[in-house]
């Protein structure tokens, strides 16, 4: 029991001659003074003088306020103790504003420029509490006025795009055009000028179809007046058609409409159907002639319907 109180006793003395050698590397530093070219109010290269003396804010670390012109340039180094020694003579690091950097602790160090950008009141701070010296410079006042960012919460204080649900309300916009063209015109038995479409053109642009997606594309006819009419739908080349078992399909209009031609592409196979408030649902319709017989004065009309199709 003895033995093992002695060696827990021995390692403490070890951790304890570790840690007060880790703070103890600068112990024989009593004080610091900035000493150089070109420091305000500072005389140059006497670490006796007071006006270097920097002030000792806690154990081992130190701090030095200067007040510098914009486009000034000074040249500095640390002595400790107000004199030159090889044990504290600080100096060979790169100064940036706002980063600590390492020193040097040598008679061999060199000096420390620093340029001020704009008039500044800079601080100079030495730490020596560590294995190794640093320094660090900052602008006095630049970092605690800079806390705009997290005290301008203005994107979550304007909910405006929800309140703008404009393109999902819009839905009027054209669906893209597919390539598959309406075709036809008048049928060719009655009298009518076909002027709703009248148009054989393979890539008919009054007849082409909207995609509507699912092999489902559409045409709508405005204004269709009354008569007899046929059409076909093919692929703008005329490779590939889609009519009545190869023959045109033909309708009628009892009355001036809307006509709607809606084509379903399955595979190979397509469907017509033509639609409107004045086409009937379905019906047999052929007109091959119509004969004007004049009796006594009185008008006599003849059809004569052969040959029935579906009506769509």
């Amino acid at each position: 029991m003895k033995k093992i109180i002695a060696i827990a006793l021995a390692l403490m003395l070890c951790v304890g001659v570790l840690s007060v050698s880790a703070f103890a590397a600068f112990d024989n530093v009593e004080s610091l003074a900035v000493v150089g070219t070109g420091i305000p109010g500072v005389p140059e290269w006497k670490p006796e003088a007071p006006e270097g003396d920097m002030e000792m804010v806690s154990a081992g670390v130190y701090e030095k306020t200067l007040v510098m012109t914009a486009g000034t340039t000074m040249k500095f180094k640390v002595a400790g103790n107000d004199k030159w020694d090889d044990t504290c003579n600080f100096g060979s690091a790169t100064i940036v504003l706002g980063e600590v950097a390492e020193l040097t602790c040598s008679g061999g160090s060199s000096d420390m420029p620093f340029t001020a950008e704009k008039d500044m009141t800079i601080k100079i701070k030495v730490d020596l509490t560590g294995d190794v010296a640093t320094i660090l410079v900052t602008e006095v006042g630049a970092e605690p006025e800079t806390p705009a960012d997290p005290e301008t919460p203005a994107d979550p204080e304007t909910p405006a795009d929800p309140e703008t649900p404009a393109d999902p309300e819009t839905p009027d916009e054209p669906a893209k055009l597919g390539n598959y063209y309406v075709t036809g015109g008048a049928a060719q038995d009655t009298n009518h000028d076909g002027s709703w479409l009248s148009n054989w053109n393979e890539k008919n642009v009054d007849g082409q179809m909207t995609d509507l997606g699912g092999g489902k594309y559409q045409k709508v006819f405005k204004n269709v007046p009354a008569g007899a009419y046929e059409l076909k739908v093919n692929d703008g080349t005329w490779k590939k058609s889609w009519g009545d078992n190869g023959n045109n399909y033909y309708f009628s209009v009892e009355e001036t409409c809307d006509v709607t031609v809606t084509f379903t592409l399955n595979g190979e196979e397509g469907t017509v159907s033509v639609t409107g408030a004045g086409v009937p649902g379905t019906a047999d319709f052929s007109v091959i002639s119509v004969v004007v017989l004049m009796v006594l004065a009185a008008t006599t009309t003849v059809v004569l319907v052969t040959n029935k199709k579906k009506l769509f």
